[in-house]
């Protein structure tokens, strides 16, 4: 713009009052009888500061004087900076030195034009309806889309007033109005990707397999599944005895597959037939140590897991107490076991077993031949007695 001829606009700016610019009027008409039109200058701080005074001095005073202040980079000013002289005559003077400086250099700053409130029926009767619109609508995006078409002159106390919304929705949506335009909502941040498909199958295979879970010998103990949304179906499934407890599981299962959730999912995932260790009405099959590594050894060389078939191989057909006890002499004895090196045809047996001495850890035994049979032999002797107790408390 180019600067005036008068000797207003290179006079130093001084302002005796918060509210009182008068250079500002002197550069308009200077400009104005050199090039027959205004310049693109922002209302009059004087105009703008006397609106104060009105009853709109916590409304549109304050958004226009940051109509003035924002293209040269000025904070914003508050409602109740207004009750403050010392802030706003900081800001006005920094403003207009700004304003003058950009002029003398020829520059052009670009503001919008302010647009004063005056009272518009049709403004009224919008607000009217959207303030009884807003209280209809539930989805928080319709009522930002909503806001956004708010008349433009409104601050954010305005439209919190005249709507009914939050002062933070109301900033939300004039935020939203000067970025992209109307009819736009916030773009939320996403709660997260959901788990994996695969992950959640793994963690249900992982429940009932049988290493982790037995299922129960009672007919009784079935229960109806439930399909993927909730509802109960006609399938019924036996329930499941977990051997181990949520953290053995989970640590079990990062193990193998890593640390791809956390346990509060991993127990979130676990089917509803599976029963955690100490139910009630749940103790059909033995989970002691001593039954486990005898399974262990069952595994080691390929036969059926079944333990009580394996013990009712060394016993009488009518078994009775004394041959739970080792008291019958007409039991059956070892000769199977001494046959293992001709059954098997190996040297060597690898099996695992359970380690309780310091913690309950799994570890891995190679055997010869011969130290495998005298081992078995010792879990035989051992677990019948340990079987006959089973039997009793079913």
């Amino acid at each position: 713009m180019p600067s005036s001829s008068g000797t207003h606009a290179n006079a130093p700016c001084t302002v005796t009052s918060p509210m009182e610019i008068p250079e500002y009027e002197d550069i308009l008409h200077a400009a104005q009888s050199e090039t027959g039109s205004l310049p693109n200058l922002p209302p009059s701080p004087i105009s703008i500061a006397q609106s104060s005074a009105s009853s709109v001095i916590s409304g549109q005073a304050v958004v226009d004087l940051n109509r003035y202040f924002a293209p040269i980079g000025i904070s914003h000013a508050k409602p109740s900076d207004m009750s403050k002289p010392g802030v706003i005559k900081s800001k006005l003077e920094r403003s207009f030195q700004a304003y003058e400086k950009k002029n003398q250099k020829g520059g052009h700053i670009e503001t919008p034009v302010v647009s004063w409130m005056k009272k518009c029926d049709d403004c009224e009767d919008l607000l009217h309806n959207m303030k009884i619109r807003y209280a209809e609508l539930e989805d928080k995006r319709n009522k930002y889309q909503m806001l956004t078409c708010a008349p433009k002159s409104l601050s954010c106390n305005g439209l919190h007033t005249a709507v009914g919304c939050s002062w933070y929705e109301a900033k939300i949506s004039q935020e939203l109005r000067l970025t992209k335009g109307v009819l736009y909502y916030p773009d939320w941040k996403s709660p997260g990707h959901g788990l994996d498909e695969r992950i959640k199958k793994d963690v249900v295979q992982f429940y009932l397999n049988t290493d982790n879970a037995r299922i129960s010998a009672d007919a009784k103990e079935a229960v109806l599944l439930y399909n993927e949304q909730g509802d109960r179906t006609s399938e019924y499934v036996q329930k499941r005895r977990l051997l181990y407890n949520l953290k053995d599981l989970y640590s079990m299962f990062s193990e193998t597959h890593g640390q791809l959730l956390s346990i509060s999912k991993f127990a979130e995932l676990r089917p509803h037939f599976c029963i955690w260790p100490g139910n009630s009405g749940m103790h059909s099959v033995c989970t002691c140590i001593l039954h486990e590594n005898f399974k262990f050894l069952l595994e080691a060389i390929n036969q059926p897991r079944d333990v009580g078939a394996v013990i009712r191989g060394f016993l009488c057909n009518s078994a009775t107490r004394n041959c739970y006890l080792g008291y019958c002499d007409s039991c059956p004895k070892y000769s199977l076991i001494d046959e293992f090196d001709r059954l098997f045809d190996v040297n060597e047996v690898t099996y695992r077993k359970w380690d309780c001495q310091e913690r309950s850890n799994i570890k891995r035994i190679t055997e010869s031949i011969d130290d495998f049979k005298d081992t078995f032999k010792s879990f035989v002797g051992k677990i019948k007695p340990d079987y006959l107790i089973l039997q009793t408390q079913l």
